[in-house]
């Protein structure tokens, strides 16, 4: 699964002719969690189970990504020829938080007759977290840090076919991060070695009859070290999730527009793909409104809507890809809320109609 929010601090776009520029600054969140079938079978059955009793059992496809960082980015679009713009967006970005998991690979096997656990791992955790040992944590200081520079490029084209049809398509964040401030990296320095556990005693999890997290933290750092998982600081890199994207419209008539949005989020092996048709309804010039329909592996009836108004030089638009998700919260697997404002100046000088050209009252 996973989340990706955005906060726009700040956008500007400037059109001169066929020229289109543009800035922006964004704080972005992103969490991409893969859990393997393996370790999920494993939870559900338990190794004292016939289905792991004796055998071994593998679980190496369990990642998680956790980006949290600042993006400035500098864009420029064109009209190439009659029909086709395209488009760049260069992009430096400001890490600020990190966890990711380079390798999560563990086997475990349960001897059938003493039920004894043996395990062996090969694992690289990567973190960089400003707050983990700071009591003094100032927000401000992490977002205007350098320290874990990164850079990314979007790449996109525009093509209109005739008065009805049109297509695009897309690809967006190409790019890593590279961390090198508050790390914490957590590694297996032998994948090799196997370490058997007989079990352990529930008090050393307790003082005085109740869960001390201290004491749990004593028992973790003990296996830890029976794992040979170490403790160490080195500077990394992690991506960010890369999109692509493939678009078309249809224009029925001047007030009415279909959409089709097939796209994939990619990051490293995993894939996370998306299919979404929309409808547009015009009712003037300032107000459209959007019902839309959208499916994912997982998730298969996620029914949408929005509006967007102008209100002079300002722009308003508000958009729910899943409307029945803040009322179905346990059951709902997406949800996908965007809002804003845009301020719009053309430039245009208006000038008066001649008299006898004036037909209708404006």
């Amino acid at each position: 699964g996973n989340i990706n929010l955005m906060e726009e601090l700040f956008t500007i776009g400037i059109k001169a002719k066929k020229n289109y520029f543009h800035f922006r600054i964004a704080d972005i969140f992103n969490a991409n969690v893969s859990i393997g079938k393996e370790l999920l079978k494993f939870m559900l059955y338990g190794n004292g189970s016939g289905q792991y009793l004796g055998k071994t059992a593998t679980f190496d496809k369990n990642a998680l990504n956790f980006n949290y960082y600042r993006e400035y980015s500098v864009g420029y679009s064109r009209q190439v020829i009659d029909k086709l713009n395209l488009g760049v967006n260069l992009k430096y970005l400001q890490g600020i938080a990190n966890i990711y998991t380079e390798n999560l690979d563990v086997r475990l096997t349960t001897d059938p007759d003493d039920f004894t656990l043996s395990a062996q791992t090969d694992i690289k955790i990567n973190t960089s977290i400003p707050w983990s040992e700071s009591s003094n944590f100032d927000a401000a200081d992490a977002v205007t840090s350098t320290g874990n520079p990164g850079f990314a490029v979007d790449l996109g084209g525009f093509y209109t076919a005739n008065e009805k049809w049109s297509f695009s398509a897309s690809v967006l964040n190409l790019g890593k991060i590279d961390w090198k401030e508050n790390l914490k990296n957590y590694k297996t320095e032998d994948p090799e070695k196997v370490v058997v556990f007989s079990g352990f005693d529930l008090g050393d999890f307790l003082d005085d009859g109740k869960l001390e997290q201290d004491n749990i933290n004593k028992v973790l750092d003990s296996i830890a070290d029976e794992l040979g998982v170490v403790e160490v600081k080195e500077a990394y890199k992690s991506p960010i999730p890369t999109t692509i994207m493939f678009n078309a419209n249809y224009n029925l008539g001047l007030k009415n527009q279909f959409t089709g949005l097939v796209s994939a989020q990619f990051l490293e092996e995993q894939v996370w793909p998306s299919f979404s048709i929309a409808y547009t309804r015009k009712f003037s010039k300032d107000i459209n409104l959007m019902f839309s329909y959208t499916a994912f592996p997982d998730s298969y009836l996620n029914l949408g809507a929005g509006f967007a108004a102008n209100l002079g030089p300002l722009q308003f638009y508000l958009v729910s890809e899943n409307v029945a998700a803040p009322f179905l919260l346990t059951q709902t697997n997406f949800f996908q809320i965007r809002f804003g404002f845009n301020l719009v100046f053309d430039g245009k000088k208006k000038t008066e109609a001649p008299v006898e050209e004036t037909t209708q009252p404006q």
